[in-house]
């Protein structure tokens, strides 16, 4: 024990010089855990002592570093060692007793595992709903701020302009250059408007084609883009399936606005292979003339939207481009599907041009 408080005091004191932990630090760390505990109960007269409980700081801490599935882990190899140091100790002489308490410990050890690695679960659920509540508040409050601050500042200066413009004892040169500061200024508006609907948090409480449909709407009305979308889904997708997806499609919107230069986007969902989003515009496209996919992961890295790319990984699913310069482009992101399948119920169509 005096040993493994002296690697205790260790291990503190690295984790504060060190900023950033090596990966191996953690399963080394744990695995150290282990066998300390294991070497604890071996020597206290087997696992039928009462120590054998110290098993669940080595759950906490599994808990705390991972998750449910690792924590139950713990618990199962726990109910391993506990079992093979029973077996080997001298007092075991496989008696219906030894075996009732033998099966007794590890039902404790599996069920001790498995309610710690819940509650992990649930505080780290409960701590990313908080930070993201965070989040969505600063960003709604910094929408709100621009719509209220800048971009009224800039619509009154345009509205100045255009009295100016209309005086009619003004040089042709300087109606030019009012032309000129009038379309820089809608640019502006526009992609300060833009920057609103990327800021803008999700509506998860509505259902996943509402959410969709919400932020293609909201797309329209900050660009003038001309937006259609069409849902045709029988699952009642999870909150968290239902966030994702509204924020892929929100990043894939906004590259469209920002890089592509076009006129018309086309957003489709439906049930094929899991929860499939397309978003398609008639822009100029990516700087490549083809198809990528997570087949080729370095390059469409490097030459797709980073972002939308990187969400989707996390979420486990998949994307495939498909661009043609000066015609447009189609990104397609697959979801796994996670949730419920529901009664059939009516797929949505929606569009700005209808």
């Amino acid at each position: 024990m005096a040993g493994y408080l002296f690697y205790s005091v260790a291990v503190w004191l690295v984790v504060r010089r060190l900023a950033v932990l090596p990966a191996w630090s953690g399963p080394v760390a744990h695995g150290i855990d282990l066998a300390v505990v294991s070497l604890v109960t071996w020597f206290t007269a087997g696992p039928g002592n009462p120590v054998f409980v110290l098993y669940c700081f080595v759950f906490l801490m599994a808990g705390f570093r991972w998750g449910l599935a690792e924590t139950v882990l713990n618990g199962a190899f726990a109910v391993a060692i506990t079992t093979a140091e029973a077996v080997m100790g001298p007092g075991f002489t496989g008696s219906d007793a030894d075996i009732v308490r033998l099966g007794s410990r590890g039902a404790l050890l599996l069920l001790l595992s498995g309610m710690v690695g819940y509650l992990a679960r649930a505080q780290k659920r409960a701590q990313a709903t908080a930070r993201e509540h965070a989040r969505a508040a600063e960003r709604e409050h910094v929408s709100h701020e621009l719509h209220d601050g800048v971009i009224q500042t800039l619509l009154g200066t345009r509205l100045q302009l255009a009295a100016l413009r209309h005086r009619t004892d003004l040089p042709a040169d300087v109606t030019g250059t009012l032309d000129g500061l009038d379309a820089t200024l809608r640019r502006e508006v526009t992609t300060l408007r833009v920057a609103m609907f990327d800021l803008a948090p999700v509506a998860t409480a509505l259902s996943l084609r509402d959410s969709l449909a919400d932020v293609a709407s909201r797309f329209h009305h900050a660009t003038g883009i001309n937006t259609s979308i069409e849902c045709d889904v029988q699952v009642a997708a999870t909150p968290e399936t239902t966030h994702g997806l509204s924020r892929i499609l929100q990043e894939a919107l906004v590259n469209v606005q920002r890089h592509t230069g076009a006129t018309q986007v086309r957003v489709r969902l439906v049930e094929q292979d899991g929860l499939q989003l397309t978003v398609e515009d008639n822009g100029q496209g990516f700087p490549f003339d083809g198809r990528l996919s997570n087949d080729d992961t370095a390059r469409l890295l490097q030459l797709g939207p980073r972002v939308l790319i990187e969400r989707v990984r996390a979420l486990g699913g998949r994307v495939t481009i498909w661009s043609t310069p000066s015609i447009g482009a189609q990104i397609q992101v697959v979801l796994p599907l996670s949730g419920r399948v529901g009664p059939a119920v009516a797929g949505l169509t929606w569009s700005t041009t209808a």
